[in-house]
């Protein structure tokens, strides 16, 4: 799909030699370093590029995308090829540009640019050389253009990749209306809020520190002289078939281990084991793990 880019490049004095005219973004594929996707670019050149003979023979694109509340997000530069030369003519000429990122950089631009139109923002530096009555000279350009894919051209590039997205889980909550556990459930839900937000940046450590906190806001709901009966009274209200309760002790202590163990990774010294960080996946199970477990616990409690 051809995009209008219509992106002029012009000396330090206003002189237009040239222009980007349009651009063609294809799916992104798998790389042993990350993702690297594969754009098309149409450049013609103006009167200033013809009488100059204007070959450009440095080219350099960088990009980024906007986010919620018009935030920039640098996304990186396109790599080049040093051996390439454009000679600019007033006719279109195509070429491709190549660039790749991290993973964690891949997942970040879908999650912050999924549900809109893909907001791009192109900056260009190049550097060439034309022939002037004064012999050879070099020639400096740059550019900046902000331009918009449809949401609907987007999201068929995604879909493209070589990449499966779903989503799997909606949870749904009862909550009672008022009182005590009202304020416990929004607390926790305001901390799961705060590890959505750090995984929409990137931050995975900071996931599980903020899932723990959400955790926590029940946990340390129990009386602190009952902390070491919390799981057991947090679980009072299931009655009947003690196999049932052995389940919820099981789920709610094994929710209590891998929090514990997503927000202490500082490593030993005495062991020669060093400092790991989450990643990607391991935040994310974090989330869904933790939201399953607010859900649980504030069903049981509203049928208090």
């Amino acid at each position: 799909m051809s995009e209008v880019l219509n992106l002029e490049l012009m000396t330090f004095g206003g002189q237009i030699f040239a222009r980007l005219m349009n651009f063609s973004m294809f799916a992104g594929h798998p790389t042993l370093a990350g993702v690297e996707f594969v754009f098309e670019f149409s450049i013609v050149g103006t009167e200033f590029a013809t009488k100059t003979e204007l070959v450009l023979e440095r080219f350099q694109i960088d990009l980024s995308v906007f986010v919620e509340n018009q935030k920039e997000l640098y996304i990186g530069q396109f790599r080049e090829a040093l051996s390439e030369s454009y000679g600019v003519t007033n006719y279109e000429k195509r070429f491709q540009r190549r660039l790749e990122i991290t993973q964690n950089a891949y997942w970040r631009l879908v999650d912050s640019t999924h549900h809109n139109d893909l907001d791009l923002r192109f900056n260009v530096a190049a550097l060439g050389t034309g022939k002037t009555v004064s012999g050879e000279e070099t020639i400096f350009l740059q550019g900046d253009k902000r331009v918009s894919v449809a949401h609907s051209d987007w999201l068929a590039i995604l879909s493209r990749g070589q990449f499966d997205r779903f989503e799997i889980i909606t949870i749904r909550s009862q909550v009672a209306p008022t009182g005590k556990g009202k304020e416990i459930f929004d607390s926790a839900i305001t901390k799961l809020k705060e590890a959505e937000a750090c995984f929409d940046r990137g931050d995975w450590n900071g996931v599980g520190a903020r899932c723990r906190s959400a955790w926590l806001v029940f946990k340390t709901s129990v009386h602190k002289k009952d902390q070491g009966r919390a799981i057991e009274l947090l679980l009072a209200s299931v009655t009947g078939d003690p196999r049932r309760r052995e389940f919820g002790e099981a789920i709610l202590k094994g929710c209590n281990d891998i929090l514990n163990k997503a927000t202490h990774l500082e490593g030993d010294t005495s062991t020669n084991t060093l400092p790991v960080d989450l990643q990607r996946e391991d935040a994310l199970l974090c989330l869904h793990w933790t939201a399953a477990i607010l859900s649980y616990l504030a069903s049981i409690r509203h049928s208090e």
